[in-house]
């Protein structure tokens, strides 16, 4: 990337700007429940064996935190590649389900979301960006706007979805608990039946549903995230090979490159040779 390739500093908690001046294939990690407005630009994400695009005045909404990988396309100088990244508020989210008394009938299962942004949207991420941190108000006013934010996708098609995700004891909820309990623990030996109790559902139902809302079995995902996490270390430390994928889960280093290179594309030593050479 070039110099101008950068995630643009922002006061404002929960949100990270970026700017692209060339298409990038680095949107690689496990990503927090969020959802990125592209104001410029389009994309192609990769997430659970599904690709999607998404372009300019539209949104990504991921209710349940993935691996994922994506492309920023046809980047440039003079057409760059600009998108607003925002960190979902379940808690808040739920608040505005009851206080606005919102339909809460079960929607569908549905893995990440894309929608359109309406004026009013692209003009709350406007004053969101805008806000000065030095103002006496900043504090009222971006959760003000975050506020509307949350409440405006929730009244979109895809608010039911959202819905689901948010509220406790539907299906979506369970399985986005097992998730979350994957990836606090992508480096243990993990269950289908411990996890299937703690969605507290049956094995069967548990792995069905699993695999409609991820696209992937609990042990895919659980692979997915080591391997995504095996990445950032390389990316980031001087640590050789055999250590980063010890500390990842993995007893077998070849068996640890093998799936590294099947879900990258390239293999770690590759990753860490790159590493070393920028620095």
């Amino acid at each position: 990337m070039s110099a101008e390739d950068i995630s643009i500093p922002n006061p404002v908690p929960g949100l990270s700007i970026y700017r692209l001046t060339e298409s990038s294939t680095d949107f690689c990690g496990v990503y927090e429940p969020s959802v990125c407005f592209i104001l410029n630009g389009s994309k192609l994400v990769s997430t659970g064996g599904d690709v999607i695009q998404y372009a300019e005045n539209s949104y990504l909404i991921t209710a349940i935190g993935m691996p994922m990988s994506g492309w920023a396309r046809s980047a440039s100088a003079t057409d760059p590649y600009i998108a607003m990244l925002l960190r979902l508020d379940l808690e808040l989210i739920r608040r505005l389900i009851v206080e606005y008394d919102m339909d809460h009938a079960v929607a569908p299962a549905s893995g990440p979301m894309v929608g359109h942004l309406s004026e009013r949207l692209v003009g709350l991420l406007h004053e969101l960006i805008l806000l000065d941190p030095d103002n006496p108000e900043f504090q009222f006013m971006h959760r003000h706007i975050q506020t509307e934010i949350f409440y405006r996708l929730l009244v979109t098609p895809q608010g039911r979805q959202l819905r689901d995700f948010a509220l406790a004891d539907t299906t979506s909820h369970r399985i986005t608990t097992a998730v979350n309990f994957i990836r606090d623990n992508y480096s243990s030996t993990l269950s289908v039946k411990q996890l299937a109790d703690l969605s507290r559902m049956g094995v069967s139902t548990f792995h069905n549903h699993f695999k409609t809302l991820t696209g992937m079995s609990p042990g895919q995902l659980q692979q997915q995230i080591r391997l995504h996490h095996a990445r950032a270390k390389l990316l980031s430390s001087e640590r050789d090979i055999a250590s980063v994928a010890l500390s990842v889960g993995y007893e077998s280093q070849s068996q640890f490159s093998r799936e590294f290179r099947r879900l990258f594309g390239h293999s770690p030593s590759e990753i860490l040779k790159r590493t070393r050479a920028n620095r």
